[in-house]
This record gives structure tokens, C-alpha cells and sequence, in this order.
């Protein structure tokens, strides 16, 4: 993988882990993973993508690194997407 960078960013009141690979300057590509992964579901797929792509990956809201929310109400699917803006 080339260009691996770790980024945390805030979003919806959470740190959200969020990772880039491939060059800066290529065409940005988001991948989101469902529940119960994380963003590892992705390592093999961005390894071949980001030798293309910008890929951007990030742990959704409660799993992998990211923040983990302390009400249900607070994994509704509207601010589970709100990260994927802010990434």
C-alpha cells in the first residue's frame, strides 16, 4: 500500500479513525464498511484501488477506533452517514 496515512476526525460529537492510501492527487474514492466490521474489511480491495485512486476508508461510528456513542438513537442512519461529509 502506498501512501498509508492515519487522520481523526471530529464528527457528530465523536473521533471518528479514518485511513487515506494512493496519491493525493488522484481521484478520491470512499469505501464504507456495514456492521459488525470495520474499515479492514477493505485492506485487500483499497491495496489494489489506490494504486489508481485516493481511498478513503474510515471505521463508521461505534466500531473499529472510532468514538463509540452512548445512546442507541445515536447510531441512526442519518449520523452514521454524517461522517463520510466530514472525512
Amino acid at each position: 500500500m502506498g501512501n498509508h496515512q492515519t487522520h481523526w476526525v471530529h464528527s457528530g460529537g465523536l473521533t471518528i479513525h479514518a485511513v487515506t492510501e494512493g496519491h493525493p492527487d488522484s481521484t478520491p474514492l470512499v469505501l464504507v464498511h456495514g456492521y459488525p466490521d470495520n474499515l479492514q474489511v477493505w485492506d485487500k480491495v483499497s491495496a489494489a484501488l489506490s494504486q489508481e485512486y485516493l481511498v478513503i476508508r474510515y471505521d463508521v461510528r461505534g466500531a473499529g477506533k472510532s468514538g463509540k456513542p452512548r445512546k442507541t438513537r445515536e447510531y441512526r442512519l442519518s449520523l452514521r452517514l454524517e461522517p463520510g461529509k466530514t472525512v
